[in-house]
């Protein structure tokens, strides 16, 4: 009796197998691309979002500012200044941009539709208070450090025995990470990472219409320098930053233009 045979053969397997392995081994090779892909996309959609997540930032200080500023404009105490020390922030910065604002302080976070200006309590104005003669004001600063976007809130010594009374500082002076200090009550805020020389750039217009930049807003004289900063009421600002994931990189840019609200205010609380 003849019988059926059934199964491969071993030369029909050495023939199939490495057929088999070639196509388990795309099969593979496509699932791990996908999804590296996948995360890659994921990785560059949060970059993005972060890059307009500080954008969004800067223009809500921008809008509630007095002032663009050449350099702080009160009294910088340690470890407040460049480099944790009282260096004063210039904002004509190689590498980077930096950008100083004379802002108010306020009762509650400037985002808030009830907030309202903390006023100076002066003994030398009579009713200085109940004429809201002079607005607490603040420097904010965002500079690029270790290839970092910070913000940076810089307040005047004492500042906490300066408001009217019944009102309450929203705002609070910050310093690097692990920094310490009296005038240390909060850490700065590290708003973006993988920023590149040439990454954080700010273009000054005198008006939000205009499409022609104020000159001199790099000049290395300070005065002059302020002075043309003075002309300026719009910025356009530019943030770029690297991001690396499953082993791509990537780099995800934006811009936005902001303009300030109210009058030219650089006044500085004493």
């Amino acid at each position: 009796m003849r019988h059926d045979r059934s199964g491969f053969t071993l030369v029909e397997m050495l023939v199939i197998s490495p057929l088999v392995i070639l196509l388990i081994g795309s099969f593979i090779y496509a699932i791990v691309a996908f999804t590296g892909q996948g995360m890659a996309e994921r990785g560059k959609a949060l970059l993005l979002n972060d890059v307009h997540a500080a954008l969004d930032e800067i223009e809500d200080d921008v809008v509630l500012s007095g002032a663009f500023l050449a350099t702080n404009n009160q009294t910088v105490s340690s470890p407040q200044g460049v480099n944790d020390n009282t260096q004063a922030f210039v904002s004509n910065t190689t590498a980077n941009a930096t950008l100083i604002l004379n802002s108010f302080a306020t009762t509650e976070s400037p985002s808030s539709s009830t907030r309202s200006l903390v006023y100076l309590n002066i003994a030398s104005i009579p009713n200085a208070c109940a004429n809201k003669t002079q607005a607490m004001t603040m420097n904010v600063v965002y500079f690029i450090k270790n290839n970092s976007l910070w913000r940076r809130t810089m307040m005047v010594a004492n500042y906490a025995s300066k408001d009217c009374p019944s009102q309450t500082i929203f705002q609070r002076p910050s310093c690097s990470p692990g920094v310490t200090g009296t005038l240390c009550e909060t850490q700065d805020e590290q708003l973006l990472d993988g920023v590149p020389d040439g990454g954080f750039s700010i273009t000054y217009y005198p008006s939000a219409s205009s499409a022609t930049p104020v000159t001199g807003t790099t000049s290395s004289d300070s005065a002059a320098r302020q002075g043309a900063l003075d002309a300026a009421n719009s910025i356009k600002v530019t943030l770029t930053a690297n991001g690396t994931a499953a082993g791509r990189d990537f780099t995800q840019s934006a811009s936005g233009r902001y303009t300030r609200a109210g009058t030219l205010i650089k006044t500085a609380t004493p």
